[in-house]
């Protein structure tokens, strides 16, 4: 008896305890910003037009962020990111970029998430290492 009673209240120690400090937390995926299809879609007819290759680079993905702003809590409004890769880490002509982040601000669906954009350089060459902000620009 004293054995079991010995194992009850090891289990009700430990239990919490590992529920609280979830061992397994790690296994859990990133949150990460997925675009809506339409956001895809205009990043494609952009880069066609413009003839630039941008992507989207890292913007918050956090649910709770999302929900914040759809009930109109206070919260710190974060930038929303593309990424321009060229080939020498140079821009060519800088007003294609206004005018693609000009077109991209007009058509973009979630405005309302974010408070500006920002643009960084990207070279070809070292694809993991940003370069500087080339452009930003208010939503």
């Amino acid at each position: 008896m004293k054995k079991f009673l010995t194992l009850v209240f090891i289990i009700l120690i430990l239990l919490p305890l590992f529920l609280y400090l979830n061992p397994f937390a790690w296994v859990r995926k990133q949150p990460s910003y997925e675009p809506s299809p339409e956001t895809t879609e205009l990043l494609g007819r952009l880069n066609e037009k413009y003839n630039l290759k941008m992507t989207i680079g890292d913007v918050i993905g956090n649910i709770w962020y999302y929900r914040d702003v759809d009930n109109e809590k206070e919260v710190k409004s974060e930038h929303f990111e593309l990424l321009l890769y060229t080939k020498d880490g140079k821009v060519d002509d800088i007003k294609k970029v206004h005018q693609y982040i000009d077109d991209f601000k007009t058509k973009f669906g979630q405005k309302k998430y974010f408070d500006s954009i920002t643009v960084k350089l990207v070279n070809d060459s070292i694809p993991y290492q940003h370069g500087p902000i080339i452009y930003k620009s208010r939503m």
